[in-house]
């Protein structure tokens, strides 16, 4: 298996690195004993989006392990098109990895199963164009920056399961109020309790 180092990965043409992460990743099979971190970029590619692993070794050499499809469409293009730095979200207490898919206006949930990256959900983002995602313990909120652009909520399980949270937070352009709406249909565990955690985040 073939070891690069990390800036020739950024060089590598077709794939963009929109989020960058580590978190311990325990027994992996193929991979040396030695190399103790896991590394996960997005490649945002229009024929289908998918996430990228890669392992370093203690001399900051990175390995390619596998390529995992969201199930998702990315938009493809160079130079950052999604202007954003949310585009891959990390639980390391749960080992689930959340991707957007703004060619599909979609998120997806991949979980860790025996040390290897795999898919497990998608649900839709709520607006057009995902960019972001952010999580308050299993609340989470993913920021859709066209059409009408908006924050709405959603619910990461666990086991990378997601589901549409209740709310959805209007973006206005500055001097305008921002507004809220909700449906009628969410998941059990999106209660108050969830709200008022992202309502009230400390700046």
């Amino acid at each position: 298996m073939k070891s690069v180092s990390f800036s020739a990965l950024l060089r590598c043409a077709g794939l963009i690195a929109i989020a960058l992460v580590a978190v311990a990743i325990p027994s992996v099979d193929h991979v040396d004993a030695t190399a103790v971190a896991s590394f996960f970029v997005m490649s945002n590619k229009s024929s289908g989006n998918s996430v990228i692993t890669f392992v370093r070794a203690p001399d900051g050499s990175l390995t390619r392990q596998q390529e995992v499809f969201t199930h998702g469409m990315g938009t493809g293009g160079s130079n950052d098109p999604l202007g954003s730095q949310g585009a891959l979200a990390l639980t390391p207490q749960f080992f689930t990895v959340l991707a957007v898919n703004p060619g599909s206006n979609e998120i997806s949930g991949l979980a860790t199963v025996q040390g290897k990256l795999r898919f497990v959900s998608k649900i839709n983002s709520g607006g057009t164009f995902p960019a972001s995602v952010a999580l308050f313990g299993v609340a989470g909120l993913v920021l859709n920056k066209k059409g009408t652009p908006n924050l709405a909520s959603f619910i990461a399980e666990e086991n990378g399961t997601l589901f549409p949270g209740s709310a959805t937070f209007n973006l206005q352009p500055a001097g305008r109020s921002n507004s809220e709406s909700r449906s009628g249909q969410h998941h059990p565990r999106w209660g108050q309790r969830h709200r008022d955690r992202i309502r009230h985040q400390p700046d």
